[in-house]
């Protein structure tokens, strides 16, 4: 890993401990829904949420009471941001499938992922994944098996309709994904610029502190010549002249 790499990473890691402090409020958000779906009479939807609630708090505790002021690494970060978006997978099952609004926060959630790893054929791998797993959503949605709940009081999509929401959840991940790692790139390239042009200033410093150096040493030398010869004279004429006399002393 380059300096610059630790350097981005650093700053990414304090940015992702605000960012999964701010965590804890998912999982009552998670149970809240789970609670409604339990109360309308959708008893899977609402233990799906709850069973997705337990997770999603124990990571956050779990990052609360672990993440001090060390670094968080990159992998931890990676494995992090991937349960989170396993966890909102899960969430669009039991609030829509394709049409469920938890998929807005996704593309997001890919380009930030994108961001932390810098690998594009992970990210990328990771991507068409959850794609794959929109065009289920999308395939159930055509074959009739709707996954809206009642709970949102819609009625059914029409066939334009979802061909539009499997467009956008298909192209707006790859997007922000491809944001993302150009994000990262330019991230690394301004931190490589500054490192350079912080190590060109040093060694410019180091020559030019070199020739002060060097300049203070022949002063040195060119003044103490001529002060040695004016002792060296004053001391012969202070030995010609007789001692006790004022001339002497001065």
């Amino acid at each position: 890993m380059t300096n610059a790499d630790r350097l981005v990473n650093l700053e990414l890691s304090r940015f992702f401990k605000h960012l999964m402090h701010a965590r804890l409020l998912a999982a009552p958000i998670v149970m809240t829904v789970g609670v409604l779906f339990i109360s309308y009479g959708q008893t899977w939807r609402g233990v799906v949420c709850l069973a997705l609630s337990i997770p999603v708090f124990v990571m956050a505790v779990w990052d609360r009471l672990t993440l001090g002021t060390e670094p968080v690494s990159s992998s931890r970060m990676f494995w992090t941001i991937s349960a989170v978006l396993i966890v909102q997978l899960g969430l669009a099952v039991v609030t829509g499938g394709i049409t469920s609004p938890v998929l807005i926060v996704f593309p997001a959630a890919c380009a930030f992922l994108a961001i932390v790893t810098g690998q594009p054929r992970l990210v990328f791998g990771g991507v068409v994944v959850a794609v794959l797993v929109f065009w289920v959503f999308a395939g159930l949605a055509y074959a009739g098996v709707g996954l809206e709940p009642a709970l949102f009081a819609r009625s059914a999509a029409s066939p334009a309709l979802l061909v539009f929401f499997t467009f956008v959840v298909t192209v707006a991940p790859i997007v922000c994904a491809t944001l993302g790692v150009l994000i990262r790139r330019a991230l690394e390239g301004a931190v490589r610029s500054a490192a350079e042009s912080r190590g060109a200033l040093l060694s410019s410093m180091q020559e030019r502190n070199g020739e002060l150096l060097a300049l203070s040493g022949a002063l040195a030398h060119e003044l103490k010549n001529p002060l040695a010869a004016i002792r060296g004279l004053a001391s012969l004429q202070a030995k010609r002249m007789d001692k006790g006399t004022k001339a002497a002393e001065q």
